[in-house]
């Protein structure tokens, strides 16, 4: 039986790598690498021992080291931004006259009322389109799309 231990980890490796083809997040497919490491290491040694220390070594070395890179230079293309990273440089309408001396203003996003100052402090009539700078409490500062 210990002679064909190096058979479960390369068909881990296989399923590691299956599974990452459906859950794009390079986390699977470098468990899957570990895999690969501690198979090798198996047709080396028979010690169980050393396998599984190869296979939780590299697996952190690969987890906390590696995968920042890849993510890095490799960003999911499903990521999307969301909360005050999704509303900053949109495009909106006033829909009531923007006037910071009288504390007045809002703009509408996609079905939503925001709370608007002007950035430069000038007057902003309804109906101008302009863009949110950034966001404060439940108020966006926005300027005039030029």
């Amino acid at each position: 039986m210990a002679d064909y231990v190096w058979v479960f980890w390369f068909v881990a490796v296989v399923v590691l790598i299956i599974v990452e083809i459906f859950t794009p997040s390079f986390f699977t497919s470098l468990v899957g690498v570990s895999a690969f490491f501690a198979g090798v290491t198996s047709m080396l040694t028979k010690s169980i021992i050393a396998q599984l220390t190869v296979f939780a070594l590299s697996n952190f070395a690969l987890i906390f080291f590696v995968r920042p890179i890849i993510i890095k230079y490799f960003p999911s293309k499903d990521a999307k931004k969301s909360n005050v990273a999704a509303i900053i440089g949109k495009e909106v309408i006033v829909t009531e006259d923007i006037d910071n001396g009288r504390g007045v203003g809002y703009v509408k996003d996609c079905g939503d009322y925001w709370r608007a100052a002007s950035k430069n402090g000038t007057v902003i009539k309804k109906g101008t389109k302009v863009v949110i700078e950034k966001m404060e409490g439940n108020t966006v500062t926005v300027s005039i799309k030029i």
